[in-house]
């Protein structure tokens, strides 16, 4: 176990929290070793903190030594604490550079992948990126059109794209990107929920009835999301 050490994280953020309390349940951290980012301004070594580079990559503090490391370096450091094995893995210059481009990629477009509510300048939300925004929704688009192919609704598929990117152009303007993020991810989850049928076509009217109820749900929620976020 990795003791003095306090991992910040954006509470806000599912995918932060799940992983962060991952790390407590599975003894890389003691059980105090993560702190909000929200409530940064209570931590001791606060001062100690790149709070900007913190909504962005990850800071893991060591409390004894006071010093701060963030994002891969961070994530590499808990694992090679209790995995010693994987340090020769971790100092490869191939295997850095593929991890920290899945890194950011995901970094910024965690708030899209999976928002919170609360997005604004006291939170932890990372700054727009375009380049890792447009990987995101490209590389989505082809597994949501893979889907469209399979239960041969492609040009269904990209009639409603269309509709969607003229539409967001139209009323959202700046946050046109922000927007089709959202759109391709809900697309996303659908078609993830209708794999079960793949396989038994018994589950078909099942898994469209979820999906579309899912679908109305996080449609609804992500448009209130970018309703509110500032330009």
């Amino acid at each position: 176990m990795l003791k003095n050490n306090v991992i910040i994280y954006d509470h806000e953020c599912p995918m932060c929290a799940v992983y962060t309390g991952a790390f407590l349940n599975f003894g890389l951290l003691d059980k105090d070793g993560r702190y909000k980012y929200a409530d940064l301004g209570e931590f001791p070594a606060n001062l100690l903190i790149d709070k900007d580079r913190a909504r962005h990559e990850i800071a893991l503090v060591d409390t004894e030594k006071m010093e701060v490391c963030y994002g891969l370096d961070s994530l590499f450091y808990i694992l090679a604490t209790r995995f010693p094995a994987l340090n020769s893995l971790f100092k490869q210059k191939w295997f850095v550079l593929i991890m920290k481009e899945l890194y950011y990629f995901i970094s910024y477009n965690r708030k899209i992948i999976a928002p919170s509510s609360k997005q604004d300048a006291t939170s932890c939300t990372p700054d727009f990126n375009l380049k890792y925004r447009a990987l995101y929704i490209l590389g989505m688009l082809y597994v949501v059109a893979s889907f469209a192919v399979y239960f041969d609704i492609f040009l269904l598929f990209w009639a409603y794209w269309a509709a969607q990117v003229i539409f967001s152009i139209i009323i959202f303007k700046e946050k046109t990107i922000t927007y089709l993020g959202h759109q391709i991810t809900v697309l996303l989850i659908v078609c993830l929920l209708m794999i079960p049928s793949i396989f038994s076509a018994n589950l078909l009217y099942f898994n469209l009835v979820l999906a579309g109820i899912v679908a109305a749900r996080e449609l609804w929620r992500r448009w209130k999301i970018v309703i509110n976020l500032p330009i």
